[in-house]
Parts: C-alpha cells; structure tokens; sequence
C-alpha cells in the first residue's frame, strides 16, 4: 500500500472547507452505494504516477468510455496532428477501438486507460446528504438549454502521492478495505470486487486538483470564454465563472481506479479491520 500523506490546510478557505468535510463527516453513519461508472485517464511519459481525466468518468459502461476515447483520437487525428506519421499513430489506434475492446491504449507515448470508479452518497440522521456550503457553484446561473458546459472533472489531474487534508486522509483509510458483499450481488462481482483488494489495495478520492486559469483555458474550449469577452481569471477553472478554493471536488464524490487505486466495498457482515495503514504528516 502507498503511505498516505497528511499536510494541514494551506489557507483560511481551505481551513473553512475542512471544517464543513469534518462536520458533513460526522454526521454520516452509513453509505449508499450507486455503482460503477467509466471513463478514461491519460498519463503522459515521465508522468507516473500521475494521471489526466481524458473522457469523464460519467458512462454507464466501459464500452461506452472506449467509444468516447475513440471520438477523441479520431478528431485528434483530424484537427491536431503535426504530421502524417501521427496521424497514422492515432488512426491505428481508432481502428483498434472499433474492433477490440481494448482498455489500455499507448498511442504516441501516452498511456490511455479505460478506469472504472465508484459513487457513493452519505446517509446521516436527516437522510442523504445535500450540498455542503463550500461546494463549488457558478457565479451566474446559466439557464441556457442550448449551452454545453465542460464537465466538473475536465482536466482533472490525479495525482496519487499527493499530500491530503486530514479528513481525505480519513476517508481513504476508511474505505482501504471495504469491498462487495452481500447475497444480492452476484457470485462474481463479490470475487472481483474481493480480488480488487490484492491487485489494487490503495483508494483514491476522485478529486485530484483542478487546472485553473490560463492552464484551464488551454485545456477546455477556448470558445467558452469568447462570449464573455476576456481570458480565463486567476483560480478559474475550466468552467467559466466557476473558481476554484481550497478542495475542489466533483460534486458527486467518487473514486477512481488506475494501477494501484480502487475501490473496494464490504456489507457490514463481512467488515475486516484495516490491515497497517501509513500516515505520515507534514
């Protein structure tokens, strides 16, 4: 397992927000489990063990991730190749996409993962939980049907040896060892999901840190701020008018699989003990 670092919160703003994480945290007492959703991850050479959100983790099935991540390729072949020896590279791995279900694609030096993760909400005394007060919201609603707006997790960048408030730290170490469980689960998503705990023993916390400013710009549509007239502002991110402040999350907290990351979940009647986690503190 990866030792889990924990730093203080480096700010007022992020200070507030891990008061309401520690309060929002106390008061759950049980979990609801969704279920698994894909999308796809990139890492890039000489980036491990860091990773990008590519496709957004949203789709209902990993086929559907691959489709998606066979659209991204085929309009990178189109509009940015720089020569025709790339765009071969890139078109040889779309037509891999459209005849194998491929979940693993090198193509230009950069590793593209088909990733699976899971949502959970929290149940407390009230019910289910709502919308924490620090939770990001744009700063004008936009009622607009026509208008399309990047997902939270655009441009996400995962980074696992990160150093984490101590209530993410908290979550990652409670979540270590929970897994499938259960006589309503079929027989072989329990043994997957046992399985998972050997081959991917680490939890990640899909939150990552969030691009911001001209970094959000150059990775979400540029277009998106033509309207408004001017660039990207200091600590906005990929969506505009949304800013980011200390821990930036997707709204629906999730985690996120890559080599040594998953999520496992375990029914109250076959809950272990977690088995030597690391902290260290910074």
């Amino acid at each position: 397992m990866r030792p889990i670092l924990v730093r203080y919160p480096e700010d007022p703003v992020e200070a507030v927000v891990e008061a309401d994480a520690l309060a929002a945290a106390l008061d759950v007492n049980t979990v609801l489990v969704r279920g698994p959703l894909f999308g796809v991850a990139a890492q890039d050479v000489g980036e491990a063990p860091r990773w990008r959100v590519v496709v957004a983790v949203q789709e209902g099935c990993p086929q559907q991730a691959r489709n998606s991540l066979n659209s991204l390729l085929w309009f990178r072949a189109k509009d940015e190749a720089q020569n025709a020896a790339e765009r071969r590279a890139l078109l040889a791995a779309v037509a891999r996409l459209e005849s194998e279900r491929v979940d693993e694609l090198t193509v230009l030096g950069t590793r593209n993962r088909v990733v699976r993760a899971e949502e959970y909400a929290g149940l407390g005394r009230d019910g289910i939980q709502q919308p924490r007060p620090t939770d990001p919201e744009p700063a004008v609603p936009n009622w607009d049907r026509g208008k399309r707006e990047a997902r939270i997790d655009h441009g996400l960048v995962l980074e696992p040896e990160a150093p984490i408030t101590p209530v993410q730290a908290a979550e990652r170490l409670a979540l270590r060892d929970w897994t499938t469980a259960g006589a309503r689960f079929p027989k072989d998503v329990r043994r997957d999901s046992q399985q998972a705990l050997t081959t991917h023993p680490d939890v990640m916390l899909l939150q990552g840190f969030v691009l911001t400013g001209a970094d959000a710009q150059a990775a979400a549509d540029a277009s998106q701020w033509d309207s408004l007239g001017r660039g990207s502002l200091l600590l906005e991110t990929t969506l505009p008018g949304v800013f980011a402040a200390g821990d930036v999350r997707a709204c629906v907290e999730s985690r996120f699989l890559s080599d040594l990351v998953a999520v496992r979940w375990r029914g109250a009647e076959g809950r272990r003990e977690v088995g030597g986690p690391s902290l260290q503190v910074l």
